[in-house]
């Protein structure tokens, strides 16, 4: 007797609203730079792909090592994926772009897609691994309201914006993959003109059957893992008032039919 193990992962979505104050974003350099991949194979045989990036952008004055001066403000993306077969039929799509501009709510700095369907040499037993990483890393110095709010009325509110370092994280994973179809949003904003706009991380993993292989199931094995470290201070103090640790983790081995993760983090000001 055969037994057809389906394992549903429900979606994960987590919300973080900055307790004491939030992330405040550094402003865009002079030169704006703007990066832009767009990526299709499909091949029988082997294949190696793989993409990275790490930016980070500091504000008022010039990067430095030690740490952060009064009224200082950092952050730091990092992205990476990688897909790899030793054999077998690989269709695969993927884009990438980075803006370093000012962006205004609903729009973003990083913005990455990826969705591959893969079947397996029944000859060789190939097989399929692929990984992806997306983190945030922000830290602020206490910096006078006035400052870094557009609006008017924000000062009217909190003299001082607190010092803040917080750190997200998202990644995902597929190991010894034979059929399945895999797809994967990346998005991260980490730069704005004023603090009013809110800092934003969005990581969404699906894992589903290759409709084309007329099976019901992804086999090989899938995971996630999503952590966030928070902490935020109040006024012009440089000890936190407020701290959040949070981690989610899933493993799915065997015959899959659905494996669904999305991971989401905002961080809006309170003053």
């Amino acid at each position: 007797m055969k037994f057809h193990v389906m394992i549903i992962a429900m979606i994960v979505m987590s919300l973080f609203s900055g307790l004491a104050a939030a992330d405040r974003l550094p402003n865009q350099t002079p030169e704006n730079q703007v990066i832009s991949v767009i990526s299709i194979v499909e091949v029988i045989g082997t294949y190696i792909g793989s993409s990275s990036l790490q930016w980070t952008l500091g504000g008022p004055g010039a990067l430095h090592t030690g740490s952060l001066n009064a009224n200082e403000v950092r952050s730091t993306v990092a992205y990476s994926e990688n897909t790899a077969t030793n054999g077998g039929y690989l269709a695969e799509s993927k884009t990438f772009t980075l803006d370093t501009g000012n962006k205004a709510v609903g729009q973003y700095n990083l913005e990455t897609s990826k969705t591959f369907t893969y079947a397996t040499d029944s000859n060789t037993g190939s097989v399929l691994q692929a990984s992806e990483m997306l983190a945030m890393d922000l830290m602020g110095n206490s910096t006078p309201t006035s400052d870094v709010v557009a609006c008017p009325f924000g000062p009217s509110a909190s003299e001082y914006y607190p010092a803040f370092c917080n750190v997200v994280y998202a990644k995902s994973s597929v190991m010894g993959m034979t059929t399945g179809a895999v797809s994967s949003t990346a998005k991260a904003r980490v730069v704005a003109s004023t603090a009013d706009v809110p800092s934003a991380f969005e990581y969404a993993f699906d894992v589903k059957p290759d409709e084309s292989s007329g099976l019901g199931y992804a086999m090989g094995t899938f995971g996630t893992e999503f952590g966030v470290s928070i902490k935020e201070a109040r006024g012009n103090s440089t000890t936190p008032s407020s701290t959040i640790v949070f981690t989610d983790k899933a493993v799915a081995n065997g015959m899959v039919s659905k494996f669904h993760k999305e991971y989401t983090y905002m961080s809006s000001s309170s003053l």
